[in-house]
């Protein structure tokens, strides 16, 4: 491959490019400092910072290229990542939905333990009701959080609620039963 280089630009001294060189050497020594796994690529260092494979500029040059693929791969890494959170977030919707299912079913049938050989499914208790909201506007200030504009602070109404306060614009739900299922 052709080096491309301006015709404008005077080629550095070879005083110039020995110091390039050196420092090359001393940042090379740098960089496994920080990034210890280059080390195990010793094709990679050879490749980036080997001397008889050009001067100081292509050296430079190489090294240039290889934080361009580094860059890349950390940009396709980090789209990877995107990707699998989506699909986590999908898996944990179904197995909310499906517990959900479930959950209602034996509430259907009227058995609250089903057991199996991998899994124990119960119906719980459930803990305390939701906060719903009837009239926002009826809120006091005290049960808004501060964002522009006011949003309910449902932990606040929640507390007050529970404390036997009475609460304008808000009221506690009726728990629903809970549902557990234990591994085997």
């Amino acid at each position: 491959m052709p080096k491309a280089r301006s015709a404008a630009v005077l080629p550095p001294s070879p005083g110039a490019l020995g110091r390039a060189m050196a420092e090359l050497e001393a940042l090379r020594r740098h960089l496994l400092t920080i990034d210890p796994t280059i080390g195990e690529d010793e094709k990679l260092l050879a490749d980036m910072f080997d001397a008889e494979g050009g001067d100081a500029l292509d050296v430079i040059a190489r090294v240039v290229r290889a934080a361009m693929e580094a860059e890349d791969m950390a940009a396709a890494a980090d789209k990877r990542a995107r990707e699998i959170a989506q699909r986590k977030a999908r898996f944990e919707l179904r197995s909310e939905a499906l517990r959900n299912v479930a959950r209602q079913a034996l509430l259907a049938c009227g058995v609250p333990k089903l057991e199996r050989e991998d899994f124990t499914a119960s119906i719980t208790k459930g803990s305390q009701g939701k906060v719903i909201i009837t009239d926002e506007k009826g809120l006091r200030p005290e049960f808004l959080h501060q964002p522009k504009p006011p949003e309910p602070n449902k932990a606040a109404i929640k507390e007050a609620l529970l404390a036997g306060k009475l609460v304008p614009g808000a009221v506690l739900s009726n728990p629903e039963p809970g549902f557990s299922v234990r591994r085997v």
